[in-house]
């Protein structure tokens, strides 16, 4: 990248910094590989509404949202929202610290896409979204229990039931997951 395009990719986030501290702020912005907003679970949905609605952002594009789980912190659980503004072709990232039995506003109402990737962090991580429409499991079974992509969930003392050809029958296994480590068979 020439220097004269990053000169102007400096200052373009350094007018976004003095503007959206202007209007919130009780956010903290982080520059790394994409602008980041770090911001308390309370005030997301503000900040999401002046994100895509203000005509000095327009970051009207969600394009992804993750749930990530650091089990050694006192905020143990984070939402990153990932938005791009097509106009301006800039993308920012927008990260929201919570513990174990925090709810989370939910943003349906601001950007309908955010309903099947509330519920996928909802399911597979336990993270509740105060206001979705339809909270429910999306990947795992009804019947599930836990949230499996938590750090502290266990690996094994499950039962597997499946039919068994030999057997000629529905059996069911004790049925234990693998941590990634594998024995080197030679």
């Amino acid at each position: 990248m020439n220097l004269l395009k990053k000169n102007i990719i400096k200052k373009i986030d350094c007018l976004f910094a003095q503007i959206i501290t202007k209007i919130i702020p009780v956010v903290d912005l982080q520059k790394t590989d994409v602008l980041s907003i770090i911001c308390k679970p309370n005030i997301i949905t503000k900040l999401m509404l002046v994100l895509k609605n203000s005509t000095n952002f327009q970051f009207k594009c969600l394009t992804d949202m993750a749930g990530i789980d650091f089990i050694r912190n006192d905020s143990r659980l984070a939402v990153s929202y990932n938005l791009l503004s097509v106009r301006f072709n800039q993308r920012i990232r927008v990260v929201t610290f919570l513990n174990e039995l925090e709810v989370l506003p939910s943003i349906t109402k601001i950007f309908m896409c955010s309903d099947w990737l509330e519920r996928e962090i909802w399911d597979l991580y336990g993270i509740f979204f105060l206001s979705h429409p339809d909270l429910r499991r999306i990947l795992t079974d009804y019947g599930f229990e836990g949230h499996p992509l938590r750090k502290d969930y266990p690996l094994e003392g499950f039962f597997e039931t499946r039919y068994s050809f030999v057997d000629e029958g529905v059996i069911q296994e004790l049925l234990s997951f693998s941590s990634g480590l594998k024995k080197n068979p030679f």
